[in-house]
C-alpha cells in the first residue's frame, strides 16, 4: 500500500513518492493489522517461554541507532557503553576484518566483538518501544538486557508488534494525504552518509558522488558483516561443548543451524550458510 512490494519497494524516491499511496488503501489494512497483532502476542510468549540459551563466554559490545520513539530510520547510534556517535563517525569506530576462508568481511568495534540488531535495539533502548508494546509485553521486556543470543528471536517479535502499534496509530489519525511535488534535485559533487536500522541491524551507507550525479564510489556496511564474527565464535563455543559432551553429528549440525537463524542472517546464509566437513 505504501512501498508497493516487501522488498525493494518501487514507490518510494528522494524527496516522496512515484506513487502515493491512497487513504482508503491505508484503512484496509486496520483489520489485518489488528489481526496480525493477536499472532505475534502468542509469538512473543512461545519465545518467552522457551528454553533456548547461548551465553557468550567473551566480552560483546551492543550498538543500534536510538531515537525517542525507537525509529528504524534516524538517531544516534548509542552502544553498550554509552557511547554516543554521529552518523558520519560510524566508520572511526567501525574495522574491517579479512577472513581468508569467506568471501564475507567481520567488523569489530573499538577492537571489541560486535552484535547488531533486535537484541541490540532492545537492550539499549526498550523504554522507547509504543506505550501499547510496552504495556502488552511488559513481562517480555523484562528480560531485556540480555546476553542470551537466541533473545534475539524475542526481540526481533516484540519489535513486529511495536511496528504493528505504531501503523495502527498512524492510520488512525491520518485524515488525508497531500501529494507533495517531488523536490527538484540539481547534482553536484559530495560525499552521502546514512545510517538505518534494518531487520537484522544496523546497515551503513557512503556514497561518493560526482558533478554529474553519479556513484564514483560507495561503501556499504550490511549487519550480517558486523555480525559475522560474532557469529562465529558462538558457533566455536557450541561445538567445543557438544563436543566435550559427545552429542552426535547430527545434534550438533542442529545446535549450529539453530544458533546462526537467531542472527536472522540474509535470505541466501539463512538457506545455503552450512556444509560440515568431518575431519575425524
Amino acid at each position: 500500500a505504501v512501498g508497493g512490494r516487501s522488498v525493494h519497494a518501487p514507490h518510494p524516491t528522494i524527496g516522496g513518492f512515484l506513487k502515493w499511496p491512497k487513504i482508503d488503501e491505508l484503512k484496509s489494512l486496520m483489520a489485518g493489522l489488528k489481526n496480525s497483532r493477536l499472532i505475534i502476542l502468542r509469538l512473543i510468549d512461545f519465545f518467552l517461554n522457551s528454553s533456548w540459551q547461548e551465553i557468550p563466554s567473551f566480552p560483546l559490545i551492543f550498538s543500534a541507532l536510538n531515537s525517542s520513539d525507537f525509529s528504524f530510520l534516524e538517531g544516534e547510534i548509542l552502544t553498550s557503553n554509552k557511547k554516543i556517535i554521529e552518523e558520519k563517525d560510524l566508520p572511526k569506530h567501525l574495522e574491517a576484518v579479512i577472513i581468508p576462508y569467506s568471501q564475507a568481511r567481520g567488523f569489530l568495534f573499538d577492537n571489541q566483538y560486535l552484535m547488531v540488531g533486535a537484541l541490540a535495539r532492545l537492550n539499549l533502548a526498550k523504554e522507547n518501544l509504543h506505550p501499547e508494546t510496552k504495556k502488552d509485553v511488559n513481562k517480555a521486556l523484562l528480560r531485556f538486557p540480555s546476553n542470551n543470543f537466541f533473545d534475539n528471536n524475542l526481540a526481533q517479535a516484540i519489535e513486529i508488534l511495536h511496528a504493528i502499534d505504531a501503523s495502527i496509530q498512524i492510520i488512525e489519525k491520518l485524515k488525508q494525504i497531500d501529494q507533495e511535488s517531488l523536490p527538484k534535485i540539481t547534482p553536484k559533487e559530495t560525499v552521502s552518509i546514512g545510517v538505518i536500522e534494518a531487520p537484522r541491524g544496523t546497515l551503513y551507507h557512503q556514497l561518493m558522488i560526482n558533478e554529474e550525479g553519479l556513484v564514483k564510489k560507495a561503501e556499504i556496511v550490511v549487519p550480517t558483516g558486523q555480525n559475522q564474527i560474532v557469529m562465529e565464535k558462538g558457533i566455536y563455543q557450541i561445538v567445543e561443548r557438544l563436543i566435550n559432551q559427545n552429542a552426535s553429528k547430527d545434534k550438533i549440525i542442529y545446535e549450529v543451524e539453530k544458533f546462526i537463524r537467531t542472527f536472522d542472517p540474509c535470505m541466501s546464509c539463512a538457506a545455503h550458510f552450512l556444509k560440515v566437513k568431518w575431519l575425524k
